[in-house]
């Protein structure tokens, strides 16, 4: 009689703590950003870990968030008006492997408030605009 060991198939993603990653703030008004949603260089570590798997997915994540958002009238409105969803797909295609570079300096945090202006300059409100985000940044999960 031969016993038969299953081998646990090797994981898509690097062990966390290996992982370098930059977690560098120059003000204090950001830091306590950083630390009221308790962010911290372990999370960055997750991130990073799993910006292969990440990688795979970006494109159907990039659709099913513009489908969505497309599929509420003002803001196809405001993308129609604006810009296209073409070059969105891009920018949000590069914002999101952004997430998931284990990178948070002032480089990053200037990227992010240009974005941040654009959105409010033509009037698109955080709220639902991130929630509608971190629903489609996930389905990955769900799948």
């Amino acid at each position: 009689m031969w016993i038969i060991k299953k081998r646990k198939p090797p994981s898509l993603i690097q062990p966390a703590s290996s992982v370098p990653v930059t977690l560098q703030v120059s003000t204090r008004e950001i830091q306590l950003q950083l630390d009221a949603i308790k962010l911290r260089e372990r999370d960055l570590q997750l991130l990073r870990a799993l910006k292969e798997p990440m990688h795979a997915r970006i494109d159907d994540i990039v659709k099913a968030f513009y489908d969505s958002v497309t599929a509420v009238p003002h803001l196809s409105h405001l993308i129609r008006q604006h810009s296209n969803t073409d070059y969105l797909s891009k920018m949000l295609a590069v914002h999101l492997g952004g997430l998931f570079d284990g990178v948070i300096d002032e480089k990053y945090l200037e990227n992010r408030s240009k974005v941040a202006h654009a959105h409010m300059r033509i009037g698109l409100e955080p709220k639902p605009h991130f929630k509608t985000c971190m629903q489609r940044c996930w389905t990955f999960y769900s799948n």
